[in-house]
């Protein structure tokens, strides 16, 4: 729960990451699209994958950007205007990363004289998504886990950036109630912070960071791991 030392531990956690303070980041904003915020926070959060980022994006002068979006391993090249009013706020190349991703993802560039609002809510990354999918369109290899079978794995370091996936629930059910003791959002995609035990119970602690750039939730027991989170989704830089 968001009692006032959970909330301190959370702060000690991220560092003051809920502004945008640190690694360049996006903050989602009205797309459903956080699995794929989510993943391209988590892979800017290191030199490497920021840097490998920063290459699939090239600008041609003049607002205009050509950037490679990954499909089935094979690149694409879209080019396309840098973003506009619709979409994630932050870093202006991970903006045009996310719209280069919206057209590529279910919208073709030809569509691009559709308005600006058109052109985000015809594509399927507006409607949600699988952090899978967001790995592989960055040209990472991704593995889909368990959530504790990722966190196990993320404390191993073996991954270059993970996201992890809350439970889908109903309604006004017991299992709602747990997710909401914690301030999680069902069926959303969070970005992994860490592990960090207790100092004065001993506990092991898991934090999660919210795309959205406010509301993470609370330090979440790892006991309490199989009852809150339903996946997580590894990925790997290629090398």
């Amino acid at each position: 729960m968001r009692t006032p030392a959970s909330l301190e531990l959370l702060e000690r956690a991220f560092g003051g990451m809920e502004d945008m303070t640190g690694p360049p980041r996006l903050n989602q904003g009205e797309l459903a699209d956080c699995f794929f915020v989510a993943a391209v926070n988590q892979v800017a959060a290191t030199p490497a994958g920021e840097a490998h980022l920063r290459s699939l994006v090239q600008s041609l002068g003049d607002n205009l950007y050509e950037v490679i979006v990954h499909d089935k391993e094979r690149p694409a090249h879209v080019v396309l205007q840098g973003p506009g009013p619709v979409g994630a706020a932050g870093d202006n190349e991970l903006r045009v990363l996310e719209r280069a991703a919206a057209v590529h993802y279910g919208v073709g560039a030809t569509d691009m004289v559709a308005g600006e609002r058109d052109l985000y809510e015809q594509s399927a990354l507006g409607r949600g998504g699988f952090p899978a999918t967001a790995f592989s369109m960055l040209g990472l290899d991704a593995v889909e886990l368990s959530a504790q079978d990722a966190l196990q794995a993320a404390a191993r370091g073996d991954a270059d950036a993970v996201v992890i996936a809350s439970r889908a629930v109903a309604p006004g059910s017991v299992e709602e109630a747990a997710l909401n003791a914690y301030g999680l959002v069902p069926s959303h995609a969070y970005e992994y912070g860490g592990t960090r035990r207790d100092d004065a119970t001993g506990e092991e602690l898991v934090f999660l960071r919210n795309p959205w750039g406010t509301g993470s939730p609370a330090p979440i027991p790892s006991e309490m791991v199989p009852r809150v989170l339903a996946s997580g989704t590894l990925g790997r830089l290629r090398r």
